[in-house]
């Protein structure tokens, strides 16, 4: 157990203290394509902010959709009735 835990410790201080610029590497690239996408009238710009909203929302419909399946089987299981 106290390996595992050594093991998060790590991991945990690992991923806090890396260098920045190796998690933003392509945040000057989106930039770039967005600027020169809408400065010269191409949909590059649409699509990159469709991608970023679609990246963004994500998460939280996986996380929606786990909690009702989990919630349904929980009230299921305890008798309370159907929903």
């Amino acid at each position: 157990m106290k390996k595992l835990a050594l093991l998060v410790i790590a991991l945990l201080f690992l991923g806090v203290f890396s260098p920045t610029l190796s998690k933003a590497q392509g945040c000057s690239q989106c930039a770039a394509s967005t600027k020169n996408g809408v400065d010269s009238e191409k949909k590059t710009g649409l699509g990159v902010n469709a991608g970023i909203m679609f990246l963004m929302v994500i998460p939280y419909l996986a996380a929606g959709v786990i909690g009702t399946i989990w919630y349904v089987t929980y009230k299921r299981k305890s008798g309370e009735g159907s929903i």
